[in-house]
């Protein structure tokens, strides 16, 4: 099979129609899900929830034809994050993008595989001392054996694993992964890794650093924060996260392959969240930023307009669903989406 870049089939991709995986229309929102912290939920809860995750994943894929490496429908989400990746980072729709992939992601949960709940978050702040004992990761699984696979970035402290998870849901031999790494679209088994990064979370996962986030008097400089600059001294909470987890997690392109990445971006949603219930009457519709991202992670920008993103700004999830406008996700309880946090 050839190697295909990302930037020769993403046009195609973004445009290619066909049935969404699931057809259902938004409403009004009447009982919104309550959406919580992982440790608080019920075994119960917890066994569902990865039974409706490995589900989603022993699904044939509705992508494949596009991207080979897709052979499940977990791994359909994964693919259209990285053909996206390029356009969805380190712009002004990077939150309310990722805020519509969480909720197409949950309610797929919902209705390709019967779970009853609402998407967990992760709170990282409470794992800031030892993540290697966070109670949520080692949920998710071990950290794998130790291997010479140095730093998530240069300059970045190492971490303590690298190897394929051993234990719990996702363990190698159960939770097998097809999709390429990186930009490439050639399958590639492999298995899930992680490389527990203890100093970047005792760094970086502070609640000093969620507090500046939310002192932020615009969605622009929120959201800025929150992604932080590529340093280490302005590591944000975003990168931050991945590379606490790293491995599998830390390739951009195909980060959400990581179970984990879904309570990641549920903690991220939520401070987002937070942030615009402090002020609903003027945060709710706050969006800003520019279209086209203030670095380059090999997307071509020659269709896209060079101005900033507004409430009518269309994003799409591929033949997952879309297009819709950034103004229809941006109330977590109006016509569209319709869930809270705990």
């Amino acid at each position: 099979m050839i190697i295909m870049k990302i930037s020769a089939i993403v046009s195609l991709f973004l445009v290619a129609s066909g049935v969404t995986s699931h057809p259902t229309k938004p409403t009004t929102c009447k009982h919104p899900r309550i959406r919580k912290e992982w440790r608080t939920l019920t075994q119960h809860e917890k066994t569902a929830y990865f039974d409706a995750v490995l589900c989603l994943h022993s699904k044939p894929s509705i992508l494949s034809d596009l991207v080979p490496s897709s052979l499940t429908h977990f791994e359909d989400f994964v693919a259209v994050h990285k053909l996206q990746t390029p356009y969805i980072h380190l712009c002004g729709h990077f939150l309310p993008w990722h805020r519509y992939l969480l909720w197409h992601y949950e309610t797929t949960l919902r209705e390709v595989c019967g779970y009853k709940g609402a998407q967990p978050y992760w709170d990282y702040t409470l794992d800031r001392a030892n993540a290697s004992l966070s109670p949520v990761i080692l949920d998710f699984g071990d950290n794998g054996p130790k291997l010479p696979v140095g730093p998530p970035v240069p300059g970045y402290p190492n971490g303590t694993g690298g190897g394929c998870v051993q234990e719990g849901p996702f363990r190698e031999g159960k939770f097998e992964l097809h999709v390429a790494p990186r930009q490439e679209t050639e399958r590639k088994d492999r298995c899930l890794s992680r490389d527990i990064n203890n100093q970047i979370a005792w760094d970086h996962a502070t609640h000093e650093k969620v507090a500046k986030i939310l002192e932020q008097p615009d969605f622009g400089w929120m959201t800025k924060t929150a992604e932080g600059l590529g340093d280490y001294p302005n590591l944000g909470i975003h990168n931050m996260a991945h590379y606490i987890i790293s491995g599998t997690s830390g390739d951009t392109f195909d980060s959400n392959a990581e179970p984990l990445f879904y309570l990641h971006h549920g903690n991220l949603d939520r401070i987002w969240w937070t942030w615009q219930q402090a002020n609903k009457k003027k945060r709710t519709f706050d969006v800003s930023g520019k279209i086209i991202p203030w670095a380059n992670f090999g997307g071509d920008f020659s269709h896209l307009s060079k101005g900033n993103v507004t409430l009518d700004f269309e994003m799409n999830l591929g033949r997952l669903h879309g297009p819709i406008k950034v103004k229809d996700i941006m109330h977590t309880t109006g016509d569209y989406l319709c869930y809270e946090y705990e």
